[in-house]
């Protein structure tokens, strides 16, 4: 479905990429967290809301983290760490739940 929005129209990308869990390689992923470290002011977003923080810096630059879980179970996290006009992105398994499925929000 593509959305219009004033000149500008929303809708699938026919080159974007699937995300796919690492672990398992299942295609059906779901965003269940996002947090992101502004030099030491944490903001995450998840299915109980929106929640800031303070706590120490991730480094220099910003890091944000999508934590993500198949519908297996396995729980994975990508992590974008910009410094100085380069950003790092890497992929860390995080472990396994095949008891909930708390998805960021869903329709």
């Amino acid at each position: 479905m593509k959305v219009k929005l004033g000149d500008e129209t929303y809708g699938p990308d026919p080159d974007a990429q699937m995300v796919l869990c690492p672990t398992c390689g299942f295609e059906y992923v779901h965003p269940i967290s996002v947090m992101v470290n502004r030099g030491g002011e944490i903001t995450t977003v998840d299915a109980d809301g929106t929640r800031m923080r303070s706590s120490a810096p991730s480094g220099r630059g910003v890091l944000v983290t999508v934590t993500y879980q198949c519908e297996s179970g396995d729980r994975f996290r990508w992590e974008m760490q910009f410094h100085k006009g380069n950003t790092e992105m890497a992929c860390h398994p995080v472990g396994f739940d095949d008891d909930s499925l708390p998805t960021i929000w869903r329709d």
